[in-house]
């Protein structure tokens, strides 16, 4: 168990014990807590009913961060150990909001994974908050699949949420256009592949040269080639966020992702999730990985996608932007510098898994 925060023996009075072992149920009372930082405007005060307390049930130090990560974003500052447990229905009763109402059952989904695969007591209880709030979110199907061992029903029901999302963006070239690219097939797009190496032409220290520079160095191949990706915003996210494309890099770009995307921006937090933390394999491009889910990581990550002025997944124009200075563009674009403490570091533990079978 690790040592109490507190000091001493203790935490106050109601409070849960807090162990680095994952809970066998968070339960109603750790979704709760986790709605408590969240629910009501920005600054507003978050008391919490005093209620009686769950025995039994227990934050991890994981599960604490998150907590307390996602109520730094609201701009609230609070200790997860002196939450108290409230019930389903004082959870109702404070998050009226059908918007907030969906964003906390999506938070529970993710205090749900943060510990990995979660046992069937969790499925049950964000279930169980699900229909209290009247959200019907296709994650908690995707929980529900995973929880009882059918990953590839979970990974079918990701790839089509990830597929409604990519058939919204704007000038999306239709499936075909799409897949047929990125597997070889159909013909190439000269022109656009040659507007992509030209950028290669900017200056160092532009933003058009960083996007070259990615593609170069990591082998990728440019869009209008066989083999490139017809839509690129996963990859100027990368350039403006400075996250690598390393499995940590990677989950920290979906959080990303997941902050500046105004429309289902929760598909890049719980596909990452998935992919780089849970290892289950949704995109073919990539293998899954278990327990990549660094939380302060993913929560600056998230803060700094919800600061970008612009959703970078409807039509940004790299070539318009092509000349300009790379760290003028992330100012004007609001993308925040990393906080001291929370510079990207290496991947660890990047145990190749394939849940696809199963």
């Amino acid at each position: 168990m690790s040592p109490p925060r507190n000091g001493g023996t203790g935490k106050p009075a109601g409070a849960a014990a807090r162990t680095s072992e994952p809970a066998p149920a968070i339960g109603a009372r750790a979704c709760s807590h986790a709605l408590e930082s969240v629910s009501g405007t920005r600054g507003e005060d978050k008391r919490i009913p005093p209620t009686s307390q769950l025995q039994g049930d227990r934050f991890t130090d994981a599960e604490c961060a998150l907590i307390e990560g996602v109520a730094r974003i609201h701009e609230v500052t609070l200790d997860a150990d002196d939450l108290r447990a409230i019930s389903l229905d004082e959870v109702a009763a404070a998050i009226t909001d059908p918007h907030r109402r969906k964003r906390a059952v999506q938070l529970a989904l993710v205090m749900a994974l943060v510990e990995g695969t979660p046992p069937p007591p969790t499925e049950t209880a964000v279930r169980a908050l699900a229909g209290a709030l009247g959200v019907d979110d296709a994650g908690v199907q995707v929980l529900t699949e995973m929880t009882h061992g059918h990953a590839f029903m979970a990974r079918v029901d990701m790839f089509r949420r990830f597929g409604r999302f990519m058939r919204g963006l704007k000038g999306f070239p239709g499936v075909l256009g799409f897949a047929g690219p990125i597997l070889g097939l159909g013909g190439r797009d000269r022109a656009t592949a040659a507007r992509y190496h030209a950028l290669g032409d900017c200056a160092p220290g532009t933003f058009g040269r960083a996007v070259h520079d990615h593609f170069t160095e990591n082998g990728f191949k440019f869009p209008g080639e066989r083999g490139g990706v017809p839509v690129v915003f996963h990859d100027v996210g990368h350039v403006l966020a400075g996250y690598s494309t390393d499995p940590q890099g990677e989950i920290q770009q979906a959080a990303f992702q997941a902050g500046f995307a105004r429309r289902d921006g929760f598909t890049f937090l719980l596909f990452g999730i998935l992919q780089f933390h849970i290892g289950m394999r949704i995109t073919p491009i990539a293998k899954g990985y278990r327990g990549l889910f660094d939380v302060p990581l993913v929560i600056e990550a998230l803060r700094r996608g919800a600061a970008c002025r612009v959703d970078l997944s409807e039509g940004f124009d790299v070539f318009v932007h092509q000349d300009r200075s790379l760290e003028e563009l992330r100012a004007e674009l609001g993308i925040p510098p990393l906080a001291p403490g929370l510079l990207p570091r290496p991947s660890k533990g990047n145990t190749d898994v394939d849940l696809s079978s199963r």
